[in-house]
């Protein structure tokens, strides 16, 4: 009897360990449930925890970048508008131009600045942002 069941546990244990096998190779939610099983035991973290952290970060990056720009736009768009409809007083409206265009400038040096910092987040090296334009003119 007691033979009896040893080979059955062993068989048992054999035909187990060949189904976990077979299903380890051919199928990427068990290797996935499998690895996350072994990783938890062993305190592991697994490539896909570390993948999903990397894009957690990223996504953080665009979204605190995407924030700054769309606010920075909003406040473009409004001075536009408002430099358009104060262009036609005289003097006035021309230092109020000259101004709001200067601060506009401003606004798109702080844009490609975001966009640099968001490509290091990123890490895209082989897009470069001319941040050379936003320097004051070299005088002579």
């Amino acid at each position: 009897m007691f033979k009896f069941l040893k080979r059955l546990v062993i068989t048992l244990m054999m035909i187990g360990l060949i189904i976990t096998n077979v299903l380890a190779v051919t199928s990427s939610a068990f290797s996935s449930l499998l690895s996350g099983v072994v990783a938890g035991a062993f305190g592991v973290k697994t490539l896909s925890q570390v993948n999903r952290e990397a894009l957690d970060k990223q996504r953080m990056a665009v979204k605190r970048v995407g924030n700054r720009m769309v606010e920075r736009t909003k406040r473009m768009i409004t001075r536009t508008t408002v430099s358009s409809s104060v262009k036609w007083i005289p003097i006035l409206g021309g230092t109020i131009a000259v101004g709001l265009t200067i601060w506009e400038l401003s606004d798109y040096c702080r844009n490609l600045k975001d966009l640099d910092e968001l490509y290091d987040e990123m890490d895209i090296k082989d897009e470069a942002v001319p941040l050379d334009v936003c320097k004051a003119p070299a005088e002579p």
